[in-house]
Protein backbone atom coordinates (compact mmCIF):
# COMPACT_ATOMS: atom_id res chain seq x y z
CA UNK A 1 0.00 0.00 0.00
CA UNK A 2 2.78 2.47 0.89
CA UNK A 3 4.76 1.45 -2.19
CA UNK A 4 1.75 2.07 -4.43
CA UNK A 5 1.18 5.50 -2.87
CA UNK A 6 4.82 6.49 -3.38
CA UNK A 7 4.73 5.23 -6.97
CA UNK A 8 1.60 7.30 -7.64
CA UNK A 9 3.27 10.39 -6.17
CA UNK A 10 6.36 9.93 -8.33
CA UNK A 11 4.36 9.38 -11.51
CA UNK A 12 1.89 12.23 -10.88
CA UNK A 13 2.64 15.19 -13.20
CA UNK A 14 -0.29 17.42 -12.23
CA UNK A 15 1.87 20.06 -10.50
CA UNK A 16 4.40 20.45 -13.31
CA UNK A 17 3.02 23.62 -14.90
CA UNK A 18 2.64 25.32 -11.53
CA UNK A 19 6.30 24.66 -10.75
CA UNK A 20 7.32 25.98 -14.18
CA UNK A 21 5.31 29.17 -13.69
CA UNK A 22 6.87 29.60 -10.27
CA UNK A 23 10.38 29.29 -11.70
CA UNK A 24 9.59 31.77 -14.47
CA UNK A 25 8.14 34.23 -11.97
CA UNK A 26 11.24 33.97 -9.78
CA UNK A 27 13.53 34.62 -12.76
CA UNK A 28 11.48 37.66 -13.74
CA UNK A 29 11.67 38.95 -10.17
CA UNK A 30 15.44 38.52 -10.07
CA UNK A 31 15.84 40.33 -13.40
CA UNK A 32 13.58 43.16 -12.20
CA UNK A 33 15.57 43.56 -8.98
CA UNK A 34 18.85 43.68 -10.91
CA UNK A 35 17.42 46.30 -13.26
CA UNK A 36 16.08 48.42 -10.44
CA UNK A 37 19.40 48.24 -8.63
CA UNK A 38 21.23 49.45 -11.73
CA UNK A 39 18.68 52.22 -12.19
CA UNK A 40 19.08 53.25 -8.56
CA UNK A 41 22.85 53.53 -8.97
CA UNK A 42 22.51 55.71 -12.05
CA UNK A 43 19.95 57.95 -10.33
CA UNK A 44 22.27 58.31 -7.33
CA UNK A 45 25.10 59.32 -9.67
CA UNK A 46 22.82 61.88 -11.34
CA UNK A 47 21.85 63.39 -7.99
CA UNK A 48 25.52 63.54 -6.98
CA UNK A 49 26.40 65.44 -10.16
CA UNK A 50 23.52 67.87 -9.55
CA UNK A 51 24.71 68.46 -5.98
CA UNK A 52 28.25 69.09 -7.22
CA UNK A 53 26.98 71.56 -9.84
CA UNK A 54 24.89 73.43 -7.28
CA UNK A 55 27.80 73.51 -4.82
CA UNK A 56 30.09 74.84 -7.54
CA UNK A 57 27.56 77.50 -8.52
CA UNK A 58 26.98 78.51 -4.91
CA UNK A 59 30.71 78.81 -4.30
CA UNK A 60 30.85 81.51 -7.00
CA UNK A 61 27.85 83.31 -5.49
CA UNK A 62 29.35 83.28 -2.01
CA UNK A 63 32.55 84.95 -3.30
CA UNK A 64 30.60 87.84 -4.78
CA UNK A 65 28.60 88.45 -1.59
Amino acid sequence: MLGETLRNLVLDEAGGPAIEYGLIASLVAIAALAGLQALGLSVAALYASVVDAVDHAMAGVNKTL
